[in-house]
């Protein structure tokens, strides 16, 4: 099996943690992972690794991949708003491609039991959501100055907790 990524190596047998075989690529250290290991680790784990953020250089493959299993293109899919990646799925066997360092950074913010769920609509509606709340509040930042924007998230927050909260934006609007 050739990784899908440098397309002439051949592809050796490892372990992406403890009872999780997978395959990589000892060129580019991306690892293929069969979908059906994963979700026999996956029912016999059970439990979800402690969260923090992982450091390191991420290296996203922007070209189209071939599956090594069944030779379909795999499909692109973002895993967090907040982690700077994508993952590659083989939408006929549901094999997982992680470049470098993305199964470590999924483990390390305690997303591994979690994988299965990343291809989901729902996931991706969620990521989307996630992500156009980021660029407005950018928007908002670059707008009225960091310093601004935090006062109106407070002023914001304090307002929405007063049961006469129409009243004052009325008021707010009216008065000079």
């Amino acid at each position: 099996m050739n990784c899908p990524k440098c397309k002439t190596h051949t592809l050796v047998r490892s372990n992406l943690t403890k009872g999780l075989p997978a395959s990589e690529c000892s060129t580019c250290r991306g690892k293929w992972l069969n979908f059906s290991d994963y979700l026999s680790w996956q029912q016999q784990s059970g439990k979800v690794s402690d969260t923090e953020t992982i450091g390191g250089e991420f290296e996203d493959t922007s070209d189209a991949m071939i599956c090594p299993c069944c030779t379909k293109l795999l499909s692109k899919y973002k895993v967090s708003a907040n982690l700077p990646f994508i993952l590659d799925q083989c939408g006929r066997c549901h094999g997982i491609w992680f470049d470098k360092n993305e199964w470590e950074s999924i483990s390390t913010n305690g997303l591994a039991t979690k994988l299965h769920l990343f291809f989901t609509e729902h996931w991706q509606k969620n990521v989307k959501k996630e992500l156009s709340d980021q660029r407005i509040v950018e928007i908002f930042k670059k707008k009225f100055g960091a310093e601004n924007y935090e006062k109106l998230t407070e002023v914001k927050s304090w307002l929405n907790q007063q049961s006469d909260k129409a009243a004052m934006l009325a008021f707010l609007r009216e008065v000079n």
